[in-house]
């Protein structure tokens, strides 16, 4: 290999020449706070947020000021910050048009409160080191944030979009949270700021913009950490470009990967991209999409009349409302231009920003955010008449003072000499005269590259070279950049000559990073590229796709060019961004001669590229380029290389279709049964891009046709099947393939193709004699499987070929279950007209009816009813599907059922005897309950327990469901039902206060006793529930009672060490000298069970309210 000389030092970075463009100080400066009322106040509290600073806790550690008193406070304020922005979203999700969905608010909600998690976690210490920055800037942030949201002069959508963009960022790491917050008060500082405020934001955004995009192409990173390389170079030129700062801790781990020369050509990308024209041009773009979308109306049409009134009206009320605000004003004219000779007064929105852009333009001319510098003429007169004058990057032709624009490729019409002459005359200084002359020549340039010009005539190219030469500039040569590029580009070799012999510097960059050497060689200029490589200029930079002159040249097939580098002993080993070699380019341009010079050469023909680690070879086979592939198979290319997913060159050929590559490396001897890493073979991916002229070369090669792949056990004619290629699979059937062969799970080609409804493969499948009712290994048939998805016409293919629709799968389910489960109404119908047994049971007795019922399938239940189906049947559990939609709420189904006339108050439950007012009071279906109410279902009936359904209401926990219940007096045999005292209890020790209360608002005895002879009261002692017991006490419960051990409701707390609820109870006046059947006192008892030393302190809060309770007794009156 042939190595590449050191590379020549860089030339210094110079200045903007004078009279371009540019933006004024005052555009660079941070603009200040936000003046909000919110944050005023804040300012002017006594007590103002606590953030930790250095100011504030001067010398003092993360970790001590977590332990400090000012802490507690400090996380309260925070959580309080984040609850108030997640309410805020709450509170104003459908005041906005469109409304915010409920999925959103749902998502930002969780969004936040991982951040309040991260921020809480004592043990996970997701912040860890970077804790400062959290609560100090980002918690400042969210202050700022806060008080901004509280802003009504900024409009409510523009504060509901700062925290939808935001919230994704919470979950993130300390840098991407404090970046969300940055952009999000940044957008509202500016959202009423008009156009500088405007252009603020999007100078943000297109620093943003362009610098993600250079760390993409300069830098490899782990996965998330992008954020913090853009932040470390956003942070490097901001006090340049007047943005503040960005929190990232993290931008630690960018630092190191950025050298000096990587911040050079960010900041040049930045300088040359980020101009006046390009960032108005931007805005323009986005306030005119902004206008169209306030629209109803087709955009694109022209409209008068009516339809223009209230075009005009709607566009009042945008500006209005929010653009005025974040823009400023901006005439309707700019955009809505009249229909050029339309006799009816037709209007059109403008497809371009054009106006807008000149309107913004100057309007910050005015504002002073851009300088234009003087305005200078370029000749004094040209074919059209009038003077072509300059004003920085904006070109116009002046005929008797009415200026127009002049576009680029008209400069191309005028004489260099000429201009240069015309500079002389107005004694423009040489320094100046550069500017300009740069500043004409960059305009061509930059139209060739946007494409607006393909073609720079030679004599005008020829020309500059003479002024380069005569007008003694060559000190300030880097005004000669574009003329280079220029030269190189279109393959002026006396232009590119007379500029190195004035000294202009020839390692200039166009925007793409191309140097003149790489566009002379992509453009297969040889004499421009042998005078390049005299001026001793590299040929081994890159450009910013990594490429370098040599892999240009290949590329594009410029054989002499090739040989031109060659000779100058250039890399031809070297690989581009992607690990491309020159090899690869040029074959994957089939250019078979510049392969030949490249083996000549002895370039390696195997490399790997470096993403999917693919060869020469298999770039060829991937796109089907046979001359080039014949190429590297006559120097000995290996064809069996291995690439990413251990595929080789044929399985390329074979996927992308490529019949004639593929013949050439079967003739090759190339591997043809190779697998890839999912156990694919060549056969395997031909079929599954349905290439069957490909399948034909594989078949014709005898490679193996009923191979099964590592993955689902699929054969090439499952893969056809899979995606639906008929033709690829008649190739396939032709050809003897087995389509009864079964995959993982047992599923074979008529299966898959009846779950994915391709009825054209089932077709041919069944002409093949395939067999339709093979079962997988669930038991499971093709025509189950369409049933299941609903494939209508797949299961009438099925039928047609004689499919047997009263096969069971191994759930004892037959077809017609499948599509009952699911709602296919049409395959259902389908299966039932096709004598299909509409009341079939399967392994749980259950019936196409209760399938449907139970998934709460109305459409499916109507038409079971139709065909006559049994709509009370039972299945093994004795539930019917009345009691089955009753269960999942299915109240759509439970309609069309009542309709039937379904019984509603049959016993269901195998011998458990309830009903379905029972199942739906016992789950809390309040208007399931409420629909057999009025259907006049039975809710007096008992179960086997005897309990009704209320009381399963109120076992269950369900205050509104028994509340209904009660009100209709339903469920209770007077005030001493068992059945409902025991609910009483179950509420009572559970702590279920809103059945508690329903409870006492019926006739029940409160002092009813259970088994043992327990009050509702004890219960709640007992188990410490001192609301339950302060509702009883409040309701007139004896609390005095006695079970049948002889305790009372004190006893039961003391015992069980409830302090509260003794104290409640000893408060209320409860007789403490109550013996049990055993003859002890409270206190006996109390004392009894302390006397094991190691409970002592368990009792000890118990024992002091007792004897205060005793003191208090001996010292009274």
């Amino acid at each position: 290999m042939r190595t590449a000389p050191p590379l020549p030092p860089r030339p210094p970075l110079h200045e903007p020449m004078p009279l371009q463009p540019a933006f004024t100080a005052q555009f660079r400066v941070v603009p200040s706070a936000d003046d909000s009322p919110r944050m005023a106040a804040l300012r002017n509290m006594q007590s103002t947020p606590i953030l930790f600073s250095p100011a504030r806790y001067p010398g003092m550690t993360m970790e001590q000021f977590e332990v400090s008193r000012d802490f507690p406070q400090c996380q309260k304020e925070y959580l309080d910050v984040v609850d108030r922005i997640a309410g805020f979203v709450r509170t104003h999700a459908g005041n906005v048009d469109p409304q915010v969905s409920q999925e959103q608010v749902e998502a930002i909600d969780k969004d936040l409160g991982i951040f309040k998690e991260h921020l809480t976690n004592c043990d996970q210490d997701f912040f860890s080191a970077h804790k400062p920055i959290i609560y100090s800037s980002g918690k400042e942030m969210f202050h700022k944030l806060d008080s901004l949201l509280e802003d009504q002069r900024i409009p409510l959508r523009k504060r509901m979009e700062a925290i939808s963009a935001m919230a994704p960022a919470m979950p993130t790491c300390s840098g991407g949270v404090g970046t969300a917050l940055q952009h999000a008060v940044s957008s509202l500082q500016n959202s009423n700021g008009g156009l500088t405020g405007a252009a603020y934001r999007m100078k943000i955004n297109m620093l943003d913009a362009l610098i993600t995009e250079h760390v993409r192409h300069h830098h490899t990173y782990g996965s998330g950490n992008e954020v913090h390389f853009v932040n470390a170079y956003f942070n490097q030129v901001a006090e340049k470009m007047g943005v503040p700062k960005r929190i990232d801790a993290f931008i630690s781990i960018a630092q190191p990967e950025i050298t000096d020369a990587k911040l050079h050509a960010c900041q040049e990308k930045i300088a040359r991209k980020l101009n006046p024209k390009a960032l108005f041009s931007n805005l323009a773009e986005e306030y005119l999409a902004k206008v169209k979308d306030a629209q109803e109306i087709d955009v694109t049409a022209p409209v008068q009349g009516v339809q223009l009134t209230e075009v005009n009206n709607r566009d009042k009320n945008i500006k209005n409302a929010t653009l005025n605000r974040e823009y400023g004003e901006v005439p309707t004219e700019n955009y809505l231009l009249p229909v050029p000779e339309d006799a009816n007064y037709a209007y059109q929105f403008a497809r371009q920003p054009t106006q807008v852009t000149r309107h913004f333009i100057e309007q910050a001319r005015e504002q002073r955010l851009v300088d234009y510098g003087k305005t200078v003429n370029l000749t004094t007169e040209n074919a059209d008449g009038g003077a072509i004058k300059m004003l920085g990057d904006l070109l116009w032709r002046d005929d008797e003072g009415n200026c127009e624009e002049l576009k680029a490729k008209e400069l191309l019409s005028v004489s260099p000499q000429a201009m240069l002459a015309t500079l002389m005359k107005q004694h423009v200084a040489p320094a100046d005269r550069g500017a300009v002359l740069h500043g004409v020549a960059r305009q061509v340039l930059d139209a060739c590259e946007s494409g607006k010009v393909s073609v720079v005539p030679a004599p005008w190219l020829e020309q500059f070279g003479e002024v380069i030469r005569i007008s003694q500039l060559s000190a300030q040569r880097d005004w000669t950049a574009p003329v280079v590029l220029l030269a190189a580009k279109f393959g002026n070799e006396k232009t590119m000559r007379d500029a190195i012999d004035a000294g202009a510097h020839i390692g200039v960059r166009d925007s793409d990073g191309n140097t003149p050497a790489m566009l002379a060689a992509k453009n297969g200029h040889c004499d421009v590229l042998k005078a390049l490589i005299g001026a001793k200029t590299t040929i081994y930079d890159k450009n910013a796709a990594g490429q370098t002159p040599v892999m240009l040249a290949a590329r594009n097939g410029h054989v002499g060019a090739l040989k031109v580098l060659i000779d100058a002993n250039a890399d031809i080993h070297g690989k581009d961004a992607v690990g491309r070699s020159p090899m690869m380019l040029a074959t994957e341009n089939d250019h078979a001669g510049v392969i030949k010079e490249l083996i000549d050469a002895n370039a390696d023909i195997n490399l790997q590229d470096n993403d999917d680690r693919l060869t020469a070879a298999m770039y060829a086979a991937k796109l089907g380029h046979v001359s080039a592939l014949n190429v590297l198979i006559e120097a000995g290319a290996d064809l069996n290389i291995r690439g990413e997913y251990n595929k080789t060159a044929v399985m390329l050929a074979a996927y992308n279709g490529h019949s004639d590559v593929l013949k050439a490396l079967i003739n090759a001897k190339a591997d043809i049964e190779g697998k890839d890493n999912a156990g694919r073979s060549p056969m395997m991916l031909a079929a599954w891009s349905g290439h069957a002229g490909a399948l034909r070369e594989l078949i014709a090669a005898k490679a193996e046709i009923n191979l099964q792949d590592s993955g689902f056990g699929l054969t090439p004619a499952m893969y056809a099947v899979k995606k639906g290629h008929a033709v690829a699979l008649n190739v396939l059937i032709a050809a003897g393939a087995d389509l009864d062969i079964k995959g993982y799970y047992g599923a074979n080609a008529a299966m898959l193709a009846a779950g994915d409804g391709n009825v054209d493969v089932l077709k041919e499948l069944a002409k093949g004699r395939a067999n339709l009712d093979l079962q997988d290994s669930g038991g499971h048939t093709a025509a189950m499987r369409a049933a299941e998805k609903g494939h209508a016409t797949a299961l009438r293919t099925l039928i047609e070929y004689g499919s047997d629709l009263d096969l069971k799968d191994h759930q004892g389910r037959v077809a017609a279950m499948h599509a009952a489960a699911n709602g296919h109404v049409d395959a259902l119908k389908i299966l039932i007209e096709s004598r299909g047994n509409p009341d079939a049971q399967d392994n749980k007795n259950r019936t196409s009816m209760m399938h449907a019922a139970q998934n709460g399938h109305a459409g499916a239940v109507q038409a079971l009813i139709d065909a006559e189906a049994n709509i009370d049947v039972k299945d093994g559990y004795g539930l019917c599907a009345m009691v089955l939609a009753v269960r999942n709420d299915h109240r759509s189904v439970m309609t069309t059922l009542l309709a039937a006339g379904v019984d509603i108050d049959a016993k269901h439950g195998n011998g458990y005897h309830q009903t379905a007012a029972m199942y739906a009071a016992m789950d809390g279906h309040a208007e399931a309950l409420q629909m057999l109410i009025d259907a006049e279902a039975d809710l007096a009936a008992r179960n086997i327990y005897g309990e009704t359904a209320a009381a399963l209401a109120a076992d269950k926990g369900h205050a509104g469901v028994l509340k209904m219940l009660l009100d209709r007096g339903a469920g209770m045999d007077g005030p001493d039902d068992v059945i409902m005292l025991d609910a009483l209890m179950k509420a009572a020790g559970k702590g279920d206060a809103d059945v508690l209360v329903e409870l006492m608002r019926s006739n029940l005895n409160m002092n009813g006793q259970d088994y043992d002879g327990m009050t509702a009261a004890m219960h709640a002692s007992k188990n410490g529930q001192a609301g339950i017991l302060k509702a009883l006490i409040e309701g007139g419960a004896d609390m005095q009672l006695q079970d049948k051990q002889g305790m009372t409701a004190t006893m039961h707390a003391a015992l069980n060490r409830h302090a509260p609820v003794l104290k409640m109870l000893i408060d209320h006046g409860v007789d403490l000298d109550v013996k049990d059947n055993a003859g002890e006192t409270v206190e006996d008892m109390t004392l009894a069970a302390s006397d094991d030393a190691d409970f002592l302190e368990d009792y000890s809060e118990v024992l002091q309210l007792l004897d205060a309770a005793r003191s208090a007794k001996i010292d009274g009156p």
